[in-house]
C-alpha cells in the first residue's frame, strides 16, 4: 500500500514537472517575442537608451544581458545562463524549420492512412505509451500462444489414440 502511494506521488511529481517545463518554454517564447519587439522599437525612444533591461532595449544582444544575449556569460545578473541556454536550445528546436517540416511530413503520412489503419495506429500508440498496457499485451499474446500450442498437442494426441484404437479393432 505504501509503495502504491509512493508511485502515485512520483507520477504526480512527474506530471507537474512536465507541466512546469512546458510553462517555462512558453514563458521563454514570450520573453523572446518581447525582446524582439523591444529591439525593433528601441530606436524610437531615447529614454530607453540608458536602461539596463533587455526588455526595454538598453542592453544590446550578445553583451551578456541574460536571455537577450542568447545564453552568453551574464555580467552581474543573477539568472542562470545554463538554464536559459537549455530553454533557448529547446525553443530553437521547436521553431526549427526542420522540425516543422518533419511534423508536416508526419501529418501528411497520417492523413494518407485509411480509417482502419488510423484506428490501429491510435491503439498501438496507446499500448506502446504505457508500461502496464505493454505487459498486458505481452501476457495476452503469451496466453494465446500457449492455448494454440495446447490445443494442437491435445488434438494430435486424441487423433493418435483414436487412430491406434481404430487399427486394433480393424485388425482383430
Amino acid at each position: 500500500a505504501e509503495a502504491g502511494g509512493v508511485r502515485e506521488r512520483l507520477r504526480a511529481a512527474q506530471v507537474a514537472a512536465r507541466k512546469y517545463h512546458e510553462d517555462s518554454l512558453v514563458l521563454y517564447e514570450k520573453i523572446r517575442y518581447l525582446e524582439s519587439t523591444a529591439r525593433e522599437c528601441a530606436p524610437l525612444s531615447l529614454s530607453r537608451a540608458g536602461s539596463s533591461s533587455p526588455l526595454l532595449g538598453g542592453a544590446p544582444e550578445g553583451t551578456g544581458s541574460g536571455i537577450g544575449g542568447r545564453g552568453e556569460a551574464c555580467r552581474g545578473c543573477t539568472t542562470s545562463t545554463s538554464t536559459e541556454a537549455a530553454y533557448a536550445r529547446e525553443y530553437e528546436a521547436r521553431i526549427s524549420p526542420f522540425n516543422a517540416f518533419r511534423r508536416r511530413e508526419r501529418q501528411a503520412r497520417y492523413n494518407e492512412l485509411s480509417p482502419v489503419e488510423k484506428i490501429l495506429f491510435a491503439v498501438a500508440s496507446v499500448v506502446l505509451a504505457h508500461r502496464r498496457a505493454r505487459i498486458g499485451l505481452f501476457v495476452y499474446i503469451l496466453l494465446l500462444h500457449l492455448m494454440v500450442f495446447g490445443t494442437t498437442v491435445h488434438h494430435a494426441l486424441v487423433h493418435s489414440v483414436a487412430q491406434r484404437h481404430i487399427e486394433r479393432h480393424t485388425l482383430a
